[in-house]
């Protein structure tokens, strides 16, 4: 429909020139002249134009479009270079270049990016521009809207030009300072950096060879008997693995949530630890055991589209939660049915901590503030967050 509304409009503004070139024509035949003759005779060139640039083939034009990067954080700068060729000279006084967000709300809040580009007879033309503070999220540019018209805007034509680029933005991260946690082994405990990694010095057991693996942990004997490339495998103390809970229900804190979980996640795959993600909503997304880089890459995917909700399901906590080590739980609304769940997955002998992000320290009051009340009374770690305590977070809730 729109490419026949586009033809129909062209073809109007065709016809409305020739409209004028024929009553000034008219004009000067009944009214006679120097004066009507002259400006008959200087509305031709103008209406020749007009009808050359009618029959111009936009579609001559191409657009290619080049991004700096087409990953990013959370406020940093996106850098775009568009590339218009044409494929013959013909004089155009100028074109209007539009990006097209399409069905994106977030980058038209942006406002329009449009660009007027003196073309004369060039075949190419750069523009080059940039978009700061991109929000998070996948970003999708579909195409550029490409105007041309004559000099007096009587003959006017656009073309959509399908050019499309994705770009994630991840969330900000944080680097976490992690400091020392009990620790706890098959006989025994020990006070050890949190989160915790396998102990090289005690070997279990040998089994395949995985990807990533040290060559260290290699158990060459095995190798050379059998020509097979075989691991060692540690005593691992049962808290390695530790798995996340982030709650998506809306809340006035959610980007700071978002924030946390993925500066935890950037820690723990600096760390080569392996963590179990689970995306709480109405329908709950479960990462299994990450531990490769292009898993984590996966979580923080999700991290850069996840919408806030406003319901939860618990079915996938109570399936994939109860059998790891140290439990954390983001959240902005602690309220007891979410924690009642929780703490039923987590032994005596594992953790439960239960981080509440706030937006700012004056959100700590009402409802929250009563249903933290009602957790510690339970027995259940909480700590209070702002964005400024992001970094001293595991420290401050060790030392409590």
């Amino acid at each position: 429909m729109l490419k026949i509304r586009q033809i129909v409009t062209s073809v109007s503004r065709f016809v409305f020139v020739w409209f004028i070139l024929i009553s000034a024509f008219v004009f000067a035949m009944f009214q006679g002249g120097v004066v009507s003759w002259t400006i008959f005779y200087a509305i031709l060139p103008f209406v020749f134009y007009s009808t050359l640039l009618f029959f111009y083939p936009m579609s001559a034009i191409t657009v290619q479009r080049t991004l700096q990067s087409s990953t990013l954080q959370s406020g940093e700068k996106l850098k775009v270079r568009l590339l218009l060729k044409r494929k013959f000279r013909f004089p155009l006084l100028y074109m209007v270049v539009q990006e097209d967000f399409g069905s994106n709300s977030v980058l038209k809040e942006k406002g329009e990016l449009k660009k007027i580009l003196n073309v004369g007879m060039r075949k190419e033309m750069i523009w080059n521009y940039e978009l700061s503070e991109m929000p998070r999220g996948e970003h999708v540019l579909g195409g550029v809207k490409i105007e041309v018209m004559d000099f007096f805007g009587w003959m006017k034509k656009t073309h959509f030009i399908p050019v499309t680029n994705k770009i994630v933005v991840y969330p900000k991260t944080i680097p976490i300072d992690y400091v020392a946690t009990e620790s706890h082994y098959e006989l025994g405990s020990a006070i050890v950096p949190y989160p915790i990694v396998a102990d090289t010095t005690i070997a279990a057991g040998i089994r395949d060879y995985q990807s990533g693996d040290r060559m260290s942990w290699i158990h060459w004997k095995s190798f050379a008997r059998t020509q097979t490339l075989m691991t060692k495998e540690f005593e691992n103390r049962r808290s390695q693995d530790i798995s996340i809970v982030f709650d998506r229900q809306s809340s006035d804190a959610f980007e700071e949530r978002v924030e946390f979980a993925a500066s935890i996640v950037q820690e723990a795959l600096r760390r080569k630890v392996s963590i179990n993600f689970i995306s709480l909503g109405i329908e709950p997304i479960v990462f299994h055991a990450i531990q490769a880089e292009a898993e984590y890459k996966e979580v923080f995917t999700h991290l850069a589209s996840v919408m806030p909700d406003e319901q939860r399901s618990f079915i996938q906590v109570k399936e994939n939660v109860e059998q790891v080590g140290s439990l954390l739980l983001l959240t902005s609304n602690p309220d007891w049915s979410l924690l009642k769940v929780m703490r039923t997955q987590v032994q005596h002998d594992r953790q439960l901590i239960c981080f509440v992000i706030l937006s700012d320290e004056h959100a700590l009051r009402g409802k929250i503030a009563s249903d933290i009340s009602f957790a510690r009374s339970k027995g259940i770690i909480i700590r209070t967050l702002t964005r400024a305590h992001f970094a001293k977070a595991f420290r401050e809730v060790a030392h409590s």
